[in-house]
């Protein structure tokens, strides 16, 4: 009977140290209720009289926070002096209260910055009126003629002008036409209307 007992307390001994580490922390779930959830782990542990040391259990969740915390948990691991578990967790609430409202800043920032329009030629423009006017200007003034291309137009076939510029073209504004396309293949008549 005693026996009995005894294989009970070692699989339920087992089944807290699994729960405990297989635990890790989600950007789904709020911080405080995650840093429950370790300390209901760590009560576990208790009840079942295994002791781990203080210093074991602050750098597991040091170790457990979340990938996005990777500065956070190099600057905490750097620090002289050791932290109690205490201490962690409000350091913990502390930074995460503070990326928060930072989120929150960040997001009030875009929404002004949504309707803010900026003029880059404005100051472009200042600058080269101040610079032309002391400067001689050497650069050739070309007229919109000058580069008129040669050829002929490929729709009537009279010089001087382009296909994209002929009177004769057809204009596409004007609804098309219908028009009827039969098709006979033994016996079998298609009329198609478009």
């Amino acid at each position: 009977m005693i026996l009995k007992y005894i294989a009970e307390d070692v699989g339920k001994q087992k089944f807290v140290v699994e729960n405990f580490y297989k635990w890790e922390m989600t950007d789904e779930k709020d911080i405080n209720t995650q840093i429950n959830e370790n300390h209901k782990l760590l009560e576990n542990f208790k009840a079942e009289n295994i002791n781990l040391p203080d210093a074991f259990v602050v750098e597991i969740l040091i170790e457990k926070l979340l990938d996005s915390w990777n500065d956070y948990k190099q600057q905490l691991r750097h620090k002289p002096n050791q932290l109690s578990l205490t201490d962690l967790i409000t350091h913990i609430i502390i930074e995460d209260t503070n990326r928060k409202d930072l989120k929150v800043k960040r997001t009030r920032g875009m929404t002004v910055k949504a309707n803010l329009v900026v003029d880059h030629n404005l100051h472009q423009n200042k600058r080269y009126d101040r610079n032309y006017s002391n400067k001689h200007n050497y650069a050739h003034k070309v007229s919109k003629y000058a580069f008129k291309k040669k050829g002929v137009c490929y729709v009537c076939g009279k010089p001087g002008h382009h296909a994209h510029q002929c009177r004769k073209r057809v204009k596409r504004n004007n609804p098309s036409q219908p028009w009827v396309n039969l098709v006979e293949i033994d016996d079998i008549i298609i009329d198609v209307i478009f």
